[in-house]
């Protein structure tokens, strides 16, 4: 790895990358739903406790990111793991 060195990628890395973005994009989008579901029917009272704390907008945005973060995992993992169905002509 010298200073000539150059990182080249295949296209089979690009669709890994563009399989794995695609997937992620859609469990956060599910979890903004299920956040904003949570928060508009006043859940454990969450949107109380937003809307009464000086950095409830900092509480709802952590939640919303890590509720993305486990979202996006189950949503890869799962994605991932129907691959193989595909192949072996078995039907999801």
């Amino acid at each position: 790895m010298g200073a000539g060195y150059k990182f080249r990628m295949t296209s089979d890395a690009r669709q890994i990358i563009r399989f794995a973005i695609r997937h992620s994009v859609f469990g956060f989008c599910l979890s903004a739903v299920f956040v904003t579901a949570l928060i508009w029917a006043d859940v454990a009272q969450l949107r109380t406790l937003f809307a009464a704390s000086p950095v409830g907008w900092l509480a709802a945005l952590m939640l919303f990111f890590f509720t993305g973060l486990t979202f996006a995992s189950v949503q890869l993992g799962i994605a991932i793991m129907q691959l193989g169905r595909e192949e072996r002509g078995q039907p999801r």
